[in-house]
């Protein structure tokens, strides 16, 4: 097993911007850690065991519509900045192909997301989110094996996120 398998952490905090009944307009500061793990074995036996985590931190604007009581759905666009790079060797080594890899600062990604109001303060929300260009500098097609993007030219952030959110001075309703 390899690829898109590593759970990270996001953070973050929401400015929301009721535009009507239906319509919401959503502001994020988000910091995420974003991974690539790779376990393998060869005849059961666990050989290797490695990841490679990506912190970034960035703004995300997100349109929400509400299409039926608590239950809404949103899209928008995220522009990351990578402040951290961390290698993990739990077990064997790390490829040195990802030693000579160098990412890219910026990632631009896609948002979709459908979010459930529990109440008037918490939301939970599945959202997934993509890069739209690649995340290396180069055209480092030939580490395609690493990352599991068989063909793919460059690499991608991939992340499906189940969040929570708080929200602290929700409008009351008189």
């Amino acid at each position: 097993m390899g690829g898109k398998n590593y759970f990270g952490l996001n953070a973050g905090a929401i400015v929301n911007w009721k535009l009507n009944e239906k319509l919401l307009l959503q502001l994020e500061l988000n910091i995420a850690n974003i991974g690539h793990r790779s376990l393998l074995f060869d005849s059961g036996v666990a050989y290797s065991d490695w990841s490679v985590i990506k912190r970034y931190i960035g703004p995300t604007i997100l349109a929400k519509y509400n299409i039926y009581k608590r239950l809404s759905i949103g899209v928008g666009f995220s522009f990351n900045y990578l402040s951290k790079i961390t290698y993990k060797e739990n077990l064997g080594n790390i490829p040195f192909e990802f030693y000579e890899m160098t990412f890219k600062r910026f990632d631009k990604s896609l948002n979709f997301e459908v979010s459930y109001q529990l109440n008037e303060h918490i939301e939970i929300c599945l959202r997934y989110y993509g890069s739209l260009i690649p995340t290396n500098k180069i055209d480092e097609k030939e580490y395609w094996y690493v990352f599991d993007y068989k063909g793919s030219n460059g690499t991608y952030n991939e992340v499906f996120a189940l969040r929570l959110n708080y929200f602290f001075n929700k409008n009351k309703k008189n």
